[in-house]
């Protein structure tokens, strides 16, 4: 028998540290917003046995792209008090840097405790549409995320015909001083995947180089390294286009593989279509920007090196609207299962799933839900789920739910023509530390709230509750 339970909510986020901030323009600024949050684990202990977190969002968000600025935050408690830090990727944070806004927050712990993030800085063109220049940016921190050092920009590129994007770090969970970086680079004709990585604890990166060429017409996007511990196998994980500017683009869920550190890479290899018809409200006609309908959200079961891929998907309600799915691999992603849904069907549209598996093999998966659509316009109900499998993915548990609902039409709101619609985040943060969930996410707060968008950390425990030998069931 299982027992899954949360802790309370942990207000993370506050008052914006760049309200006074100027930079920018043009473009709408969401002030006080707090969005697309990811967290990682310090796998060193702690004096107090409870896990070293550090959580990364961005700051203050911009209605055209990109944020005043990234903020991190520190629990040494296991998330239940958080110290928060700016960091050095915009100029809000610090006028030794050129660009103006900085987007697509990430962070992650290598094994000596050094923490990685990275960021998408960039500057807008006067016309507040296109992007002047976009830089893919790193910093570590050797004290837990109290202070930053090593800023580094690894790829610079102006606008508007070339454009970084959607960038992701992973430090490995083995060699020290080693950490790998991933992302799309899009050229007039193709956007490329380009990888880079360090192994000198950030000092310096390689030489930025293409790892997966999509073809002339086609596009990667939502990259994401993951690495089998037990093997040094790294898996870049990505959606990829073909035919983008067609009426009709295909879009597939695929995986490559690097046996040698990342010298040298697969083909990719196909998992399944990435089948989202993306999350437009029917009362309101607003569109919900998830990134679980352009990228796909991986993890890895490190005892056992099982590989689970989550996305938006309508296959299980003949195309109507998006719910999660999810399918998994047992033979290092040669092949795969057939997509199963995560969610209890509801008749309406769930999105922005992430999974992650803790140490006795519990699938986690989050991901957030319209509550109805039978209500006035003026609202937009919105909560958030943890769903549990214990079966390795086959089946899954009733869901836990995590917040009340909240009113999304309070949320910033993109107006980018290629992604718009109601933003918190392409992504949420979700940890394991040993059979614990760690969830580190954005909600809409109430309307007297000085800050409309928070970011909020809680803990789910899976837990097995062993039967007495007299009150054992009988079979």
């Amino acid at each position: 028998m299982i027992r899954v339970r949360r802790s309370r909510l942990v207000k993370v986020s506050g008052i914006s540290p760049y309200r006074n901030c100027k930079i920018g323009g043009p473009g709408t600024n969401f002030l006080n917003t707090a969005v697309e949050p990811w967290v990682a684990v310090n796998p060193l202990p702690t004096k107090s046995g409870k896990p070293h977190l550090l959580g990364i969002w961005q700051q203050d968000r911009w209605s055209n792209g990109g944020a005043r600025g990234l903020v991190a935050a520190f629990s040494r408690d296991g998330g239940r008090t958080w110290r928060r830090r700016t960091l050095p990727f915009s100029q809000c944070a610090s006028l030794n840097v050129k660009f103006e806004r900085a987007s697509d927050p990430n962070v992650s712990f290598g094994p000596d405790g050094k923490a990685y993030a990275s960021a998408l800085s960039l500057s807008k063109s006067p016309n507040g549409t296109d992007v002047s220049q976009s830089t893919i940016t790193a910093a570590t921190s050797s004290d837990g995320g109290q202070t930053w050092k090593n800023l580094r920009f690894i790829q610079s590129d102006k606008g508007p015909w070339i454009l970084n994007d959607k960038e992701l770090i992973t430090a490995d969970p083995t060699r020290a001083g080693t950490a790998y970086i991933v992302w799309n680079r899009g050229t007039a004709t193709t956007v490329a995947t380009i990888f880079s990585k360090t192994t000198d604890g950030g000092r310096s990166w390689s030489k930025p180089k293409v790892i997966f060429p999509p073809g002339e017409g086609n596009q990667t996007f939502g990259n994401q390294i993951i690495v089998d511990a037990r093997t040094g196998t790294l898996y870049n994980f990505f959606n990829w286009t073909k035919g983008t500017s067609s009426k009709n683009p295909e879009n597939w869920i695929t995986v490559q593989t690097s046996k040698d550190g990342g010298q040298a890479w697969s083909k990719g290899r196909i998992i399944a279509p990435f089948d989202s018809v993306a999350v437009i409200d029917p009362v309101t006609g607003k569109t919900i920007r998830g990134g679980g309908d352009m990228m796909p959200e991986a993890a890895i079961h490190q005892r056992t090196g099982e590989l689970f891929v989550v996305w938006q998907s309508a296959r299980f309600n003949g195309g109507k609207y998006d719910e999660i799915a999810l399918t998994r691999s047992t033979d290092g992603g040669i092949t795969w299962s057939s997509p199963i849904r995560v969610n209890p069907p509801s008749g309406t549209a769930a999105f922005t799933p992430m999974v992650r598996i803790n140490y006795a093999g519990v699938v986690g998966v989050t991901y957030y839900r319209i509550v109805s659509n039978r209500r006035s316009p003026k609202t937009l109900p919105v909560d958030y789920w943890f769903a549990c499998s214990t079966d390795h993915g086959r089946t899954f548990r009733p869901p836990l739910l995590i917040t009340k609902p909240f009113n999304l039409l309070r949320a910033p709101e993109a107006t980018s023509p290629f992604s718009p619609g109601l933003f918190i985040g392409d992504y949420q943060g979700l940890e394991t530390f040993g059979n614990d969930f760690h969830l580190f996410f954005s909600k809409v707060n109430r309307p007297s709230a000085k800050d409309p968008v928070g970011v909020y950390a809680t803990v789910v425990k899976v837990s097995q509750i062993r039967w007495p030998f007299w009150k054992r069931p009988v079979k």
